[in-house]
């Protein structure tokens, strides 16, 4: 079925609840009418292919791709010990500093492929180069990554926390699927380890908690629950695997795993209750993505920034358009630490331009498919997960609908937080205004003290 002959209003039941939406504009509701009266307006078109297209670019540096951990889904399959230099990350930054010179403010992502804090020292040494940029450029250069969690010793906490380095930490699900997925190299389980080391942390409000869903099931709401005592941010995201991804009875059990989620969050929504809520939607959480679009009424003309706004470079100097397409020819952006604009180009048009996608019902909610995905399928949608991927969307708007009309004091309030956490990949004019009271301070100090006056989160 062609984009011109989509139905104008479509419908999905929900615990009971109709909602009506429009698949050629996105605009959903539980009153029929508010859809019928959005007949024949039509989205903007994607914007065209730049270098200014996001305000906030990310730099993905794969500082290493040696691990201590030999996780079985884990997309490095060539564990070399292959270490970037800094010679070689100062000048990737270099570039992509002048390549995306009308960014607001770059993220500096040093998880690379393998175990970043295996290259400690390289880390601090890229940290202390971003903070001198930052206050050449005047605008915030933020190193952060992803850890295993084995080698967050007091030691290493304290460093990367005084010098305002971001991190969070993988953390399977309960201890038996943790242990089943990530073990060290030499076959021992690493869940206790690991907790350990993050609840002997003292401040963790900035710590977020990564978690990857397989075809291993395990109850999802109870493992959010446990993970909330450690974590105040939570990122559930399906595995990009052939091997480990979702089958069809996995996709059974986990639409009904975020069911029994999105049940307990509107329950909670109604005793004012949002601590869950917001540890989904201030991370990179993937239901929390379609909670954020519902809320904000966004909608999506790609999946995302990969290849645009976000950049990956190996420890060769290879550059692809995430950290997890390392490797697939098809992805690859350029060598020798540059970047190919025509690739970019070419990526963000098959991106915006896929015509499976444009015969679903749910694209401008979805956004279309990860590239690696389409990769794994032949460059079509994967089926299994476009399944997946239309529950939790239903969820969403369902959830968004719900706490309009029963329980408005949560929309609001949970609109408020999905508005401030927008802000936050965008100039913070409040700062620049700090900034500009107190013309003697370097960026990154006056950002400092700008961030005790007012934490974001």
């Amino acid at each position: 079925m062609l984009q011109g002959v989509l139905p104008e209003i479509s419908s999905f039941l929900v615990h009971g609840k109709i909602v009506f939406f429009n698949p050629k504009n996105g605009v959903f509701s539980f009153d029929k009418s508010d859809v019928e009266e959005s007949i024949g307006i039509s989205l903007f078109d994607p914007p065209e292919f730049s270098a200014d297209l996001y305000s906030t670019v990310t730099i993905c540096l794969q500082v290493s791709n040696a691990c201590n951990f030999a996780c079985d889904y884990c997309f490095n399959h060539t564990k070399s010990s292959i270490f970037m230099a800094f010679d070689d990350a100062k000048k990737v930054l270099d570039r992509m500093f002048i390549k995306f010179k009308n960014a607001e403010k770059f993220f500096v992502d040093v998880s690379g492929s393998g175990e970043p804090l295996l290259c400690f020292s390289l880390i601090l040494d890229i940290n202390n180069y971003c903070k001198k940029m930052s206050n050449k450029l005047r605008k915030e250069v933020l190193v952060m990554f992803v850890t295993n969690g084995l080698l967050l010793t007091d030691e290493n906490v304290a460093l990367l926390q005084e010098n305002g380095i971001l991190f969070g930490v993988s953390v399977d699900g309960c201890k038996k699927v943790h242990d089943a997925h990530r073990r060290t190299a030499s076959g021992s389980a690493t869940f206790e380890l690991v907790m350990k080391n993050v609840q002997g942390i003292a401040d963790r409000q900035y710590i977020g908690c990564a978690v990857t869903l397989t075809k291993v099931q395990f109850p999802l709401l109870e493992t959010i629950e446990d993970l909330l005592h450690v974590f105040s941010t939570i990122s559930i995201k399906p595995v990009r695997s052939m091997f480990y991804g979702f089958d069809d009875a996995a996709v059974d059990f986990w639409i009904g795993e975020y069911d029994r989620l999105c049940t307990y969050l509107l329950a909670q929504a109604t005793k004012g209750d949002y601590k869950m809520a917001q540890a989904l939607l201030n991370g990179d959480d993937y239901f929390g993505k379609f909670l954020l679009r519902g809320i904000l009424d966004l909608k999506a003309y790609n999946r995302c920034d990969a290849g645009s706004g976000r950049i990956s470079f190996d420890a060769s100097g290879n550059s692809w358009c995430c950290p997890a397409a390392n490797g697939i020819g098809e992805l690859s952006l350029g060598k020798e630490w540059t970047v190919d604009d025509e690739s970019c180009k070419k990526l963000y048009q098959k991106s915006v331009g896929a015509t499976p996608c444009k015969c679903c019902e749910f694209r401008y909610f979805c956004g279309g498919e990860c590239f690696v995905e389409l990769f794994f399928h032949s460059w079509n949608p994967n089926k299994t997960m476009c399944r997946f991927n239309q529950a939790l969307i239903k969820l969403a708007l369902f959830f968004t609908c719900e706490i309009e009309t029963s329980i408005p004091r949560a929309f609001y309030f949970l609109s408020a937080f999905c508005e401030a956490k927008i802000v936050r990949l965008k100039k913070d004019k409040t700062l620049d205004a700090f900034l500009s009271q107190n013309p003697t301070l370097s960026f990154v100090e006056g950002k400092r003290r700008y961030d005790l006056l007012h934490p974001k989160y």
